[in-house]
């Protein structure tokens, strides 16, 4: 009797002390709360009256052994049971809420994936982060790049030609540092399949390849799709959405821009992809791979507390 005591007064009492503290005025948290432990408490009660009713037919009415069984069986119950209802009651009354702690596991789910594969890469497999740099200008200045002199740096005109665009397709080996990358002059999903076949025609035959992408349009593609089930090898690790910053090839392409395609001239198009090949066979002579050194729960630590400061102001 006293355990049914503590489920039915005790239990919703602390949790409603619990979430009027926090939860004043969020209603539909409220709501959902309090739904939850009344149910909770309901079925516990009748999980309690149950199990005593059972147990009197085998060890007789009254008997200390019947109560207390019951109170072992639904001490056990009650938090799964309290979990479960909370869930099941969220998704109903506060729907917003329930997709953005979705969201946030999906987030977690997949740092962990995609560092795991940076920080610790599975045997016999190559990782390869993949993207693809659109909308590359080939630009001309309507002047020389006027040259360094003493007490004043490189300056180059602020007006330029335009001679088209090429767009870069690149997966970067994130062990060795090497690139396969190559210029189209779109970037749809036809352009993106070439990429893929030229990447399954770059790598050992024998290695399974980790493909790391964002979540642009392309790279979900129903053809795209159809290619992945028809290599069997590759395995897609998407980023979290808006977090392409993860993808380590991201890296490689503000590298390429500093140094090669900010600074340079170009007459035409051509001269733009040459210049790239180039940068690139210069880099595959000289890899230098990048070295991932933050841990998942560092970045999941971080995002956390910045995500908290701009919401609260502290």
């Amino acid at each position: 009797l006293g355990f049914l005591v503590v489920v039915l007064v005790l239990v919703p009492a602390a949790a409603a002390i619990a979430v009027l503290r926090h939860d004043l005025f969020d209603v539909d948290r409220l709501l959902g709360q309090s739904l939850a432990w009344g149910l909770t408490t309901a079925l516990s009660a009748a999980i309690f009256a149950t199990v005593v009713a059972t147990s009197s037919q085998v060890f007789g009415r009254g008997s200390a052994a019947g109560a207390t069984g019951a109170a072992f069986v639904t001490a056990l119950c009650l938090l799964p049971l309290h979990r479960l209802l909370q869930t099941a009651v969220g998704r109903v009354v506060d729907r917003d809420r329930y997709v953005v702690l979705a969201g946030v596991r999906q987030f977690v789910a997949k740092v962990r994936d995609i560092v795991g594969l940076y920080l610790n890469p599975p045997d016999q497999a190559i990782v390869l982060s993949v993207d693809e740099k659109s909308q590359i200008q080939a630009l001309d200045r309507t002047q020389p790049i006027l040259p360094l002199r003493p007490g004043l740096p490189e300056r180059q005109t602020h007006d330029y030609e335009r001679h088209g665009t090429t767009t870069l397709f690149a997966a970067l080996n994130v062990a060795a540092g090497k690139i396969i990358a190559q210029c189209q002059p779109r970037h749809r999903h036809q352009e993106f399949l070439r990429f893929l076949k030229q990447i399954d025609t770059a790598t050992d035959p024998t290695l399974e390849v980790h493909l790391i992408l964002d979540n642009y349009g392309t790279h979900k593609h129903p053809e795209v799709k159809k290619w992945f089930r028809a290599h069997p090898r590759s395995h897609v690790h998407f980023t979290p959405t808006g977090a392409s910053w993860l993808n380590q090839v991201e890296r490689w392409f503000a590298e390429i821009t500093r140094k090669r395609i900010r600074r340079g001239t170009f007459r035409s198009v051509r001269d733009l992809v040459q210049a790239i090949q180039e940068y690139i066979r210069a880099n595959n002579k000289r890899p230098r791979p990048f070295k991932w050194v933050a841990s998942a729960n560092t970045i999941v630590r971080k995002v956390r507390k910045y995500k908290w400061t701009l919401e609260t102001g502290d």
